[in-house]
């Protein structure tokens, strides 16, 4: 197999970053945000063994996953390939989710220009709004 330098490079260039992070800072506060909220669900974070892709936030009890997808998933920032590229893995993502029953809400973050709690507040109730009606209909199919 012949292999595309550009992503053999950015791949090894990630793995093995000193600086920096893949994560955002919307990413991290959300899920320290989470913990304190659920501290007894189970709750995986940039998460790659339930469909291979990554999920940003994978609530495994709940059936239910979250994706915060930012400008690079809407504007080629990097030009229309790598959008493209992006699309498709969204895409790829999206359909891994039905097959193994799991419900993905795809968040549009790419208003954010810098993190600020206050900004990103909404997001957090967005998701804490889905959780809580999972959790709500559980409790109320097990009590019938």
């Amino acid at each position: 197999m012949v292999c595309d330098w550009c992503h053999c490079a950015a791949s090894y260039t990630n793995a093995h970053k000193t600086t920096g992070t893949r994560r955002s800072k919307l990413e991290t506060w959300l899920e320290e945000q989470l913990q304190v909220r659920y501290p007894d669900l189970e709750i995986l974070f940039n998460a790659k063994e339930t469909i291979n892709p990554e999920l940003d936030i994978h609530f495994p009890g709940l059936d239910l996953a979250c994706e915060l997808n930012g400008l690079f998933h809407y504007e080629p920032i990097y030009g229309s390939d790598k959008l493209a590229s992006i699309q498709n893995n969204d895409q790829r993502k999206f359909q891994a989710c039905i097959e193994k029953g799991i419900e993905l809400c795809v968040l549009d973050v790419s208003m954010l220009k810098y993190f600020k709690p206050t900004k990103c507040q909404r997001f957090l109730d967005i998701i804490v709004d889905i959780v809580d009606a999972k959790i709500r209909r559980r409790v109320l199919e097990s009590n019938e």
